[in-house]
C-alpha cells in the first residue's frame, strides 16, 4: 500500500462529517472491519475503510445498536480485520476471512500429507513384516542345513572311528598270528 492511502483521524473526520471522538469510538467499537494502525501514538485509517466508517455512521443514524450495527456489518460480508505487531513492533492489519482461508488451505495440505505418510508407513510395516517372515523362513533353512552338515559330519566322524577301530583290530590280529606262527614255527620248524 502507498503511503498516501493512510489518512489521519482528522481526515477522515472531515470526508465523513463525523466528530474525531465519535470516530474513536467507531473505531474501538468496530475495529474489525476497519484497516487500522497505530504510528507512535497516532492512529491511522486505511482509504479503502472510509465508506465502511460511512456506513457505520449511517446506521447509528438509523437509530440502531452497537450489536445491530455489527450484525449488519457481518451480514453485508465486510471483512472483519484484525491489526497484531510484528516482530518489529510494526503494526499489520490482516484479514480474518483471507487467514482463516490461508489456515485451512494449510491444514488441508497437511492432513494430505500426514494421510500419505500414514499410508507410506502401512505399506512399510507390511514389507517389514514380509521380509521379517522371509528372514524367518531363511533363518529356519540355515538350521535345518546346519543340523543336516552337523549330522552328516557326525555320521562320517563315527565311519573313520569305526575304520579306525577295524584297522586296529586287524593290526592286532594280524600281530597276534605273527607273533602265533613264530611260536609255532619255532615248535615246528618252519620260517
Amino acid at each position: 500500500m502507498a503511503e498516501g492511502d493512510w489518512l489521519t483521524v482528522s481526515d477522515v473526520s472531515d470526508r465523513i462529517g463525523v466528530p474525531v471522538e465519535t470516530l474513536r469510538r467507531y473505531l474501538r467499537n468496530h475495529g474489525i472491519h476497519l484497516k487500522v494502525k497505530k504510528v507512535h501514538k497516532r492512529y491511522l485509517i486505511h482509504a479503502d475503510s472510509v465508506t465502511v466508517l460511512k456506513q457505520i455512521r449511517d446506521l447509528y443514524s438509523d437509530s440502531k445498536n452497537l450489536d445491530e450495527v455489527e450484525q449488519t456489518l457481518s451480514n453485508r460480508g465486510i471483512a472483519m480485520n484484525v491489526t497484531v505487531q510484528t516482530d518489529d513492533e510494526e503494526s499489520v492489519t490482516v484479514n480474518v476471512a483471507d487467514e482463516l482461508k490461508a489456515i485451512k488451505e494449510a491444514l488441508a495440505k497437511q492432513q494430505g500429507f500426514n494421510q500419505i505418510r500414514e499410508e507410506q508407513h502401512k505399506e512399510t510395516q507390511q514389507v517389514l513384516g514380509q521380509v521379517l517372515a522371509k528372514l524367518g523362513q531363511l533363518e529356519s533353512q540355515v538350521e535345518e542345513s546346519l543340523n543336516e552338515s552337523q549330522k552328516r559330519m557326525n555320521e562320517y566322524v563315527r565311519l573313520i572311528e569305526e575304520s579306525n577301530q577295524a584297522k586296529l583290530e586287524t593290526a592286532a590280529a594280524t600281530q597276534t598270528e605273527v607273533k602265533k606262527k613264530g611260536l609255532f614255527s619255532r615248535l615246528f620248524g618252519k620260517k
